[in-house]
């Protein structure tokens, strides 16, 4: 709901620009190793800008876990998907490499006490089930004819598992505080503006600006889709897919608005612009999947807004449509006839032909499936539909866990919903709504593509995930207390230190 609570005043100048540095410092890492590649030198250079960098924060204060978690949520949304370090696959994706790198953080942390971690909390025990069956699963693999391409695939399936598992570990357990907090939905957001403003350019243009790129030390592996639908050139921006980009951005624009609605003075126009930027990028993916998700997000938020918020930005919106269209006539009817007359369309027989086949699949190994990562497209062909790749690789007892581990996080907004309290009640209550609406946007499009099989995607679900499960942990500690952080929430957007 609108809050009438007096905020703070604004924290000292240079924390205010944290969000635009974000987002300069995304696009300036790929311009610069573009050019720095392009000269000869680029290990050199961007070898030195990281030291500087290391340097420029040590000297700030010092290197926390949870700036260091930003930085990984950076890298992640920033660095195109589409490249990796070859020898490791689909393990050495930009993704991959950041939850791994999150694990080793946790485990750290969890071993030597360095850096602090939460105590448990109910997220541990519903990860620790999805890698349980994902295990089970990898032994029952072992029990059929198993050549060597599919053994690699199991025990790549079994990395990327372990990197989700780090990323929603680390965001759940690392992110302390509110301000902490703020921090991470910050980085998404800023970080999803540049993701949203490279699809834009390459929809204007016709290109796909990460193939133009070389970055040091990766490897640019394409990835075959429909470039073209309907007419129109179908953006990939810094993910895999013009159907992940769609998800990836309707995950990222619930936050997107919170941080504008929340914000005031000269940071609402920031936030304003980084949400426009999310907004308008969407339909350019040409995916319906990407206007279904604007559907679950709203179902999910239009209940906890008022009135009058619900009539001015669903009035904004109209607007926007009426403008876009004048703008790129023809898309947003194009979409629309996705949405109303599927029949003709290409992709919607091929998920009929893939749910025969899954079906068939299934029917052979219903309870610990065949082994996560084992079902190979180019092998065995396209299912687009987690839950029924899901069901094939890891059985029933595998999407069971999965689906506890959804309505877990559910339950993590719901209870901070309601027990949100003091001078951050509307804050604490507004941020439950938005990742939780990320989250239903994730779990939605499990039913239109194989969602575990996109890095960026996957990676920032599990992110979501993780921080419902911080904010969860931060108003229940506080009602235990007795106590609420004023001003955790700064005005305006500004960061502050934890």
């Amino acid at each position: 709901m609108d809050s009438a609570i007096p905020r703070l005043e604004v924290p000292p100048a240079r924390l205010r620009y944290a969000g635009p540095a974000v987002v300069g410092a995304g696009a300036a890492l790929i311009v610069l190793g573009a050019l720095a590649t392009s000269a000869g030198r680029g290990p050199l250079l961007l070898g030195g800008l990281l030291v500087l960098a290391a340097l420029a924060w040590t000297f700030r204060g010092g290197v926390r876990a949870s700036q260091v978690f930003l930085v990984l949520v950076v890298v992640l949304l920033v660095v195109p998907a589409r490249f990796r370090i070859e020898p490791l696959g689909v393990a050495g994706t930009p993704a991959s490499l950041v939850g791994l790198s999150c694990m080793a953080l946790w485990a750290l942390g969890f071993v030597t006490g360095r850096p602090r971690i939460a105590r448990s909390t109910p997220l541990r025990w519903a990860l620790l089930a999805v890698v349980l069956t994902t295990m089970v699963s990898y032994v029952a693999a072992g029990f059929r004819p198993l050549d060597v391409v599919e053994a690699r695939a199991a025990d790549r399936g079994l990395l990327t598992i372990v990197s989700v598992i780090g990323v929603a570990l680390i965001a759940a357990e690392v992110v302390r505080d509110r301000a902490a907090l703020r921090r991470a939905v910050t980085a998404i957001v800023s970080a999803g503006a540049v993701v949203a403003a490279v699809g834009i350019v390459e929809f204007g243009l016709g290109l796909d600006l990460a193939a133009k790129l070389h970055l040091p030390g990766l490897t640019f592996t394409p990835v075959v889709f429909d470039s073209a639908r309907a007419g129109f050139t179908r953006v990939v921006s810094t993910t895999s897919h013009p159907i992940e980009l769609a998800v990836v951005l309707v995950m990222v624009l619930p936050l997107a608005l919170w941080l504008f609605l929340r914000a005031v003075g000269h940071a609402r126009i920031w936030w304003g612009g980084c949400l426009v930027l999310v907004a308008v990028a969407i339909p350019m993916t040409v995916s319906r999947t990407g206007v279904v998700g604007v559907i679950v997000a709203l179902a999910v938020l239009l209940p906890t807004w008022t009135w009058c918020r619900r009539i001015r930005l669903l009035a904004a919106g109209g607007v926007g449509l009426v403008a876009f269209s004048g703008v790129v006539p023809g898309l947003i009817g194009t979409l629309r006839g996705f949405l109303l007359e599927p029949g003709g369309d290409t992709s919607i027989k091929s998920r009929q032909a893939g749910l025969e086949r899954a079906l068939d699949v299934i029917a052979e190994r219903p309870l610990f499936g065949r082994g996560f990562g084992t079902f190979m497209p180019e092998r065995y062909g396209y299912i687009d539909n987690q839950v029924l790749l899901g069901t094939v690789e890891i059985g029933i007892i595998g999407q069971v866990a999965y689906a506890a581990l959804f309505l877990l996080a559910a339950g993590f907004a719901l209870r901070a919903r309601r027990v949100a309290a003091g001078v951050d009640r509307d804050d604490d209550r507004e941020l439950a709504a938005s990742l939780l609406a990320g989250v239903a946007v994730a779990a939605s499009t499990w039913l239109t593509y194989d969602a575990l099989s996109f890095p960026t995607g996957r990676a920032l679900t599990f992110v979501l995930i993780g921080l419902l499960a911080a904010l969860w942990r931060i108003v229940g500690r506080e009602r235990r207390k007795g106590t609420a952080v004023t001003g955790a929430y700064p005005q305006g957007g500004a960061l502050v230190d934890a």
